[in-house]
């Protein structure tokens, strides 16, 4: 009897174990995003962009075409572990750089208007997000 409530009690807490991983498997994987944005500036730990769109989605008939920011300013805090990666134009492939680097090595920001649509020009990248702060900036192609 005292073999078989042992027996009970290990099968409860390996299914107990089990969920748990599993509930947290999905709540880490959850909680990634990436979103493409525009980026205004980083300061410290702190980021603030637009979010990225296509011009010709925001403009009726565009002399261009590229990537700009578009709408309300944001600002998101940056892990100290972020990590950044620069585009190399040559490969087309992006490779990992300091912090100082990326903002040394970002587009200058700014605000413009076109045919009454005010959009920003910027670094375009792919931000991914966990619980909340910035853990990697990765910059992509923009003509």
């Amino acid at each position: 009897m005292k073999k078989m409530r042992k027996s009970l009690i290990a099968v409860v807490v390996m299914l107990c174990l089990v969920i748990a991983a599993q509930a947290g498997g999905a709540e880490t994987s959850s909680a990634k995003t990436v979103k493409k944005i525009t980026v205004a500036k980083i300061k410290g730990t702190t980021l603030s962009y637009h979010k990225a769109v296509n011009n010709i989605t925001i403009m009726e008939d565009p002399q261009w075409e590229n990537i700009v920011g578009y709408g309300k300013k944001k600002t998101i805090k940056m892990t100290k572990d972020t990590k950044f990666y620069l585009l190399n134009i040559e490969t087309m492939k992006p490779y990992k750089v300091t912090k100082k680097k990326f903002i040394k090595n970002m587009y200058k920001y700014e605000k413009s208007t076109e045919n009454g649509v005010t959009y920003y020009w910027g670094t375009y990248c792919k931000m991914t997000v966990k619980n909340g702060k910035c853990v990697k900036l990765v910059q992509g192609f923009q003509s």
